[in-house]
């Protein structure tokens, strides 16, 4: 339960999406229409839900903006970004003037990754990853949404380096940084 009771109103009709087995990313692009990302799955899982309107997603940004002390207008700042209670990840992009049905919304379940070779990375690159990141070696790590940019931080920052200063830049704290040295 979550104590934000408005925020809670938002959760509570988003869970028959959230809640799907397997879920790794909802898309909310068109008028009651979620698009979901299932682990195994090929393309898009795709449910019916009339609840999912422009003034439900509008109504969530401006609630997400608040609670954390922001500020969303869809004209000057329609784009929010935070967390979700469970570690969900959120970006909400609404607004009319931008957006062609007047939303983009996406969460994501934050990812888990064991080996670099969960990213495709095995053999001699692997290890000279390995060794540059010892020997601390600055990393920029980007790619799409969703590609696995928080995964692969959050597995090498558990692994690697915990004697050395760690910065981030985030919009959503999605880093777990173990290091005592650290700043945001």
């Amino acid at each position: 339960m979550v104590k934000n009771q408005s925020l809670q109103y938002f959760i509570d009709k988003l869970k028959p999406h959230l809640e799907y087995p397997d879920l790794m990313e909802a898309c909310f692009t068109e008028e009651g229409v979620a698009k979901l990302e299932v682990a195994g799955k090929e393309g898009w899982v795709i449910q019916k839900d009339p609840n999912l309107s422009y003034q439900f997603w509008s109504g969530f940004n401006t609630i997400m903006a608040n609670s954390k002390m922001g500020r969303y207008d869809e004209f000057e700042r329609p784009i929010v970004s935070g967390e979700l209670p469970g570690g969900w990840r959120w970006q909400g992009f609404v607004s009319k003037y931008y957006v062609a049905d007047g939303f983009d919304i996406t969460i994501r379940k934050p990812g888990q990754c064991y080996s670099l070779m969960d990213f495709g990375v095995d053999g001699p690159l692997k290890d000279k990853i390995i060794q540059k990141i010892k020997r601390g070696a600055r990393v920029l790590i980007s790619g799409g949404t969703s590609s696995g940019k928080s995964s692969l931080t959050n597995w090498l920052l558990s692994k690697y380096c915990k004697h050395l200063r760690v910065q981030s830049v985030e919009d959503a704290h999605e880093l777990v940084i173990p290091h005592k040295h650290q700043s945001r």
